[in-house]
């Protein structure tokens, strides 16, 4: 009895036990989560801590050598500045509560006052070059952020024994080449997006690619033969005269550039060229690619330097251009098509009781832009070509650059005197997006001879023997000055087709060509 009372009662402890550690184990959970969260949120804090004071030391390195380059110029250009260094190194994945990159600046402090210098260029071997930087970082985790009321900002700043003047005596060149983006396919992106380096002196031209406000690549672009203009600046950026100075360019000097100094001096002007070039279609056929202009200057005392610049070339977008003629021959012309079919986009045909006339119109569908058209599709007011008695290509689908598709075809007019008949042919593809050249028109209009005129019927490609009879079919009582043999096709008449004239008119058929 005792042994069965005992046991109820360990079985009711243990039970009591399990519940309690369930209780505790729901009580402490969340303050643990809690902890977690603000561990991690630290160690990001921590993180990013650590980020920005490894760039700032590779900043501050940097202005130890070049107290002058804290920030891009014509002087410091990327990568030759603390700025870049520090950026660089900082990645682009470290950045600010609100989303911005980490900012910097560089002092110099005095090595005998301990004054910060109120102008880098007074910096000498000696002074402390200081790089300092902020980190805004934001919390996720809420009671972190209400425990130290926000964003938590950390700073650090990282020094460097200046180890050169400000203006470093040692020698030195610096070339510099930009490009103009007046007469880029993308200006309005570039403008916006880019900054100038050299504003005052070099409104309009940029590094290229040049650099958007997150350091990231905007290539500037241009359409295959439009103008490119760049603008060369060589620059002693030493402390000791250059001699033997010699400039040279990838592409060739360009011509109309003042003259090349053999000398620069310190603090002389820089050497300043701008030219222009034109976009060259890309390598090896490609629809769009790199063109790289590179300048390099060099001088006795110094090593050759080179900057360059990277433009893209793109190949005009697919265009169609269609044109359309009109003719009373086939071939054009007076009726052998020399010199050629003719300009006409409208004539005046008239019928008659013997003479039915008609019209030849000429279709040519050019491919004049910079990539192939492809889905070709064309159409004409009678039907989809050819039509009718026609000689045309066969009809593409698709058309290369440069390629051309004729078609020549006949139209009967038959029917009554009416309004003008404008014959419309369209040219589309999906390829070509540029307005305009798509449709050409040419009209035909039918009238009546008036009194006793008579139609003059068409009579080349008939010998001269069916040239005669279809004269007087055509009820004409003048002669006709004609050629022998008289088997041999006429090629031209002096009295146009389809026109009216009087009854007793005379005409002249040739079996030679005309001018």
């Amino acid at each position: 009895m005792l042994t069965s009372v005992l046991c109820r009662i360990r079985r009711h402890r243990a039970t009591r036990s399990r519940g309690q550690s369930l209780v505790e184990f729901a009580l402490v959970t969340p303050i643990l989560l809690l902890l977690f969260a603000g561990v991690g949120d630290l160690g990001r804090a921590f993180y990013g801590y650590v980020a920005i004071e490894n760039a700032a030391k590779e900043g501050a390195l940097y202005g130890s050598r070049y107290p002058l380059c804290d920030k891009y110029s014509l002087l410091c250009p990327d990568p030759d500045n603390v700025r870049w260094r520090f950026q660089q190194e900082l990645g682009p994945n470290v950045k600010n509560g609100n989303g911005s990159l980490i900012a910097e600046s560089s002092v110099c402090i005095d090595a005998s006052s301990g004054n910060v210098r109120g102008d880098l260029r007074y910096c000498v071997p000696g002074d402390t070059y200081v790089v300092s930087a902020s980190y805004a970082f934001s919390p996720i985790t809420p009671i972190l952020s209400s425990i130290i009321g926000g964003d938590l900002t950390v700073s650090t700043a990282s020094t460097a024994v200046v180890v050169n003047l400000a203006f470093d005596p040692t020698p030195g060149i610096a070339p510099t080449k930009l490009v103009r983006a007046t007469d880029a396919r993308n200006a309005s992106e570039v403008a916006s997006k880019c900054t100038v380096p050299d504003p005052s002196g070099s409104a309009g031209f940029y590094r290229a690619p040049c650099k958007d406000s997150a350091n990231n690549d905007v290539q500037i672009k241009f359409r295959k033969d439009a103008p490119i203009t760049y603008k060369v600046i060589v620059r002693n950026n030493g402390g000791t005269n250059l001699t033997g100075v010699t400039i040279t360019d990838s592409l060739g000097w360009p011509g109309g550039c003042p003259a090349k100094p053999p000398t620069l001096n310190v603090g002389a002007t820089p050497y300043t060229c701008t030219y222009t070039r034109t976009a060259p279609a890309p390598a090896g056929g490609a629809v769009s690619g790199a063109y790289v202009n590179l300048v390099t200057a060099d001088s006795s005392e110094t090593l050759p330097a080179s900057d360059q610049v990277s433009v893209i070339v793109e190949l005009p977008p697919a265009d169609l251009r269609v044109l359309k003629w009109v003719s009373a021959y086939e071939k054009g012309g007076d009726g052998d098509g020399v010199p050629n079919f003719g300009s006409d986009l409208s004539i005046t045909v008239t019928k008659s009781t013997q003479v039915t006339p008609y019209a030849w119109f000429k279709v040519i569908v050019q491919s004049i832009g910079g990539q192939p058209a492809t889905s070709v599709a064309i159409s004409d007011t009678n039907a989809a070509l050819p039509y009718g008695t026609a000689t045309c290509d066969p009809k593409p689908t698709t058309l290369a650059v440069g390629e051309i598709f004729r078609c020549r075809y006949r139209v009967d007019f038959s029917t009554a005197v009416g309004s003008p008949f404008a014959n419309t042919v369209t040219v589309s593809s999906p390829d070509d997006t540029v307005a305009g050249n798509n449709t050409a028109t040419a009209t035909v209009t039918v009238a009546a001879c008036t009194g006793t005129d008579r139609t003059v019927p068409n009579l080349v490609g008939r010998t001269e023997t069916q040239a005669v009879t279809d004269w007087a079919a055509a009820g004409f009582t003048g002669a006709m000055s004609s050629y022998n043999p008289a088997t041999a096709p006429v090629a031209t008449q002096n009295l146009r087709a389809f026109r009216c004239v009087a009854p007793n008119s005379t005409i002249t058929i040739t079996k030679t060509t005309t001018p």
